[in-house]
């Protein structure tokens, strides 16, 4: 695997071929391609991914990398190894921060007591820009139906004009598509949470991450917003209903607003979305 001859211990997925174009940069490729890779790897069990990358040429690539959970362990040759663990079960937190879990051991998240969870609606015509592959969860590369690049991210944002001000880095979202489906779609984690009313400021935050253009960041600072910065975990397997969230108690009446939930009631949604 490297110079020195190390041995990864369980099955590993190797990144043969990781290249995305310059002029293609931004569009949040390196995202879609990590999107699969994680994927394969938790549905074929591979306790950890690898890859080797120049580190020189592909300096970029490295960075992303990183970001992700990958370490360097070594060379091989003239390139450098990259490693991000891949467990099959959540390891201890032993202390570590739940966004720093989330990124060195993804797909496994905190989600004990000291974790805050939270309910968050979401417009249907956003939320088919944030999350375009939903219901295309199964493919590899999933295709068609995607407006802009921000659907191919892991890292996301989600921008409003909410009252709360308690979420933290490392809080649950259970996202809420309104209107149509009316039911939880999709899990993520709390990078960053900030309110600000400068358009400017929320825009250079969000970059390449948000369904909103300049114009409604522009309209929507006209009152303080809230900027939640969120890494994508899953969709879930099967989609909550507010029917079956009344009839479980995590909600009492219509999701307006994003809304806290209980620890019971959090697991009561991922029951549900099992079943």
């Amino acid at each position: 695997m490297n110079d020195a001859r190390d041995v990864l211990l369980g099955a590993a997925l190797k990144l043969c071929t990781f290249k995305v174009g310059e002029t293609v940069r931004g569009r949040k490729v390196g995202e879609l391609f990590l999107k699969a890779a994680f994927r394969y790897a938790t549905e074929n069990n591979c306790e950890n991914i690898f890859i080797t990358a120049h580190p020189e040429r592909q300096d970029f690539l490295i960075c992303l990398l990183k970001d992700f959970g990958f370490e360097e362990h070594g060379g091989y040759q003239s390139d450098t190894v990259l490693i991000k663990q891949h467990p099959k079960t959540p390891p201890p937190e032993n202390g570590i921060e739940p966004v720093e879990y989330l990124r060195t051991f993804f797909p496994h998240y905190r989600s004990d007591s000291a974790v805050s969870k939270f309910l968050v609606p979401i417009r249907p015509s956003y939320h088919k820009i944030l999350f375009p592959d939903c219901q295309r969860q199964r493919e590899l590369f999933p295709s068609g139906g995607q407006t802009g690049h921000v659907g191919n991210a892991i890292k996301l944002a989600y921008l409003c004009h909410a009252q709360i001000n308690s979420i933290q880095p490392g809080s649950i979202l259970l996202f809420y598509r309104t209107k149509d489906a009316m039911a939880v779609t999709s899990l993520g984690v709390v990078e960053q949470f900030q309110a600000s009313d400068n358009g400017a400021q929320i825009a250079g935050l969000v970059s390449r991450r948000t369904v909103y253009s300049i114009e409604e960041i522009e309209d929507l600072s006209k009152k303080t917003t809230k900027v939640i910065l969120f890494r994508l975990v899953a969709h879930l397997p099967k989609f909550v209903s507010y029917d079956r969230l009344k009839n479980d108690g995590v909600i009492t009446g219509p999701i307006q607003s994003i809304c806290k939930v209980s620890d019971v009631a959090f697991a009561k949604v991922l029951f549900a979305a099992r079943q």
